[in-house]
């Protein structure tokens, strides 16, 4: 993901624990989970409705 090893997202975690304290990162990360959730399940939505998979002959994934 963007070229960040563990160490770079621990370390950015960090920082980001450090400047806006625990409370506002905890909610900074539960957003950042629920729209990555989101864009993943409309991503299948589409793939699903257009049958991307079925085309392209992948198996189909459960989520």
């Amino acid at each position: 993901m963007f070229g960040l090893g563990l160490f770079e997202i621990a370390l950015l975690a960090g920082l980001i624990v450090l400047v806006f304290g625990i409370g506002p990162a905890r909610r900074l990360a539960e957003s950042a989970y629920r729209t990555y959730r989101t864009v993943q399940q409309t991503k299948q939505d589409i793939r699903d409705s257009l049958h991307v998979d079925a085309i392209l002959g992948k198996k189909n994934r459960k989520p």
